[in-house]
């Protein structure tokens, strides 16, 4: 699907939400966590499990990255040029890079309570009052969930064109342009925000008491809130997409296919 300039970048990213690839999401994903779960359970003590272990890790990796290349081919259409083993290449670089980022991002949250008792001792009391201890930590936290999610917001037009075109410097720079789109940055946003609360509240909501009715309670909410963060992921990648097509179609014609 290449966009059009006269179609607008809502609808367009909404066109390449094909139930195809949005399907592959919610069922791929699912799949790819119970196989990760099964592969806790393997048991390291002889050499043929420890074998078996890294071969099913293995396995994990590479179908991981098939049903992500592949949705991101689908959502992309007919631009999609790069082969799979190359694409594939690319979106463990970024997936790496990501993962590394926010693990030592994460590491800010070792002292958020420290930090929050040291930072409102010494405020006046009049400002304690409004910065308290509480909300020194839950700013801290905010932060840190804002700092391990931007370089993978940044990464992710780069790594949607490298698998589906692969390098060239005006590729990149298409790429880059989509850094300039508030449209781009305001769906990411949301999608995190609403992603992380959602699923934090029905995490702790707890509306039974009794075991079944906690289990089945459970159940269900964790179902919903899974779907809702994959159709919220296709939702960032749809739009990624339809923005790449519109700066390479924008940069090829000298145009501003901005809606």
């Amino acid at each position: 699907m290449i966009a059009s300039p006269r179609q607008g970048v809502w609808s367009g990213a909404a066109r390449r939400l094909r139930p195809g690839w949005v399907l592959l999401q919610l069922v791929g994903n699912a799949l790819l966590a119970l196989g990760a779960m099964a592969w806790l359970h393997i048991p390291d003590s002889h050499g043929w499990q420890f074998a078996l272990s890294v071969f099913s890790a293995l396995l994990l990796i590479a179908a991981f990255l098939w049903v992500y290349v592949k949705s991101m081919i689908d959502a992309r259409g007919r631009e999609s040029r790069a082969p799979y083993r190359i694409a594939g290449m690319w979106l463990f670089a970024g997936f790496l890079i990501s993962l590394l980022w926010m693990h030592e991002v994460a590491k800010l949250g070792n002292n958020v309570e420290l930090r929050a008792g040291y930072w409102n001792s010494q405020l006046s009391a009049h400002m304690r009052t409004f910065l308290t201890y509480a909300r020194l930590v839950e700013f801290q936290n905010v932060v840190i969930v804002a700092l391990s999610w931007l370089l993978p917001m940044l990464l992710l037009p780069i790594v949607v064109e490298l698998v589906t075109r692969n390098w060239s410097t005006a590729r990149m720079a298409s790429a880059v342009r989509v850094w300039l789109r508030w449209q781009y940055w305001s769906v990411a946003i949301v999608a995190l925000v609403v992603g992380c609360q959602m699923t934090s509240a029905l995490v702790d909501w707890h509306p039974t008491y009794t075991v079944r009715g906690e289990v089945v309670s459970v159940t269900l909410r964790l179902l919903f809130a899974y779907g809702v963060d994959i159709l919220l992921g296709c939702i960032v990648l749809a739009l990624t997409c339809e923005l790449l097509s519109r700066a390479s179609l924008s940069k090829s014609t000298g145009r501003d296919a901005a809606a």
